[in-house]
């Protein structure tokens, strides 16, 4: 997909969705392409986060109480 035309701009939306970032700052200011190489360490670290988090409620997919547990806990920290 990454060849498809809007890819980019598909990218820097979510981005801006997940971080709550301007798109205009990351179309900007974050580099050209879909590296984002110019991307403040903040946010690689918010981004590393929240694919671990996915990564574990992935893996407690398959097994619902876990999933349970985890969503309930994720709600009470906010």
């Amino acid at each position: 997909m990454e060849a498809t035309r809007g890819y980019r701009a598909e990218c820097v939306r979510l981005l801006s969705r997940i971080l709550a970032v301007q798109t205009e700052t990351i179309s900007s200011k974050w580099g050209s392409g879909i590296d984002f190489e110019k991307m403040p360490e903040q946010y690689e670290r918010t981004l590393a986060y929240a694919n671990s988090l996915r990564s574990i409620l992935d893996a407690a997919g398959n097994n619902p109480e876990l999933s349970n547990i985890i969503a309930e806990r994720l709600k009470q920290s906010h």
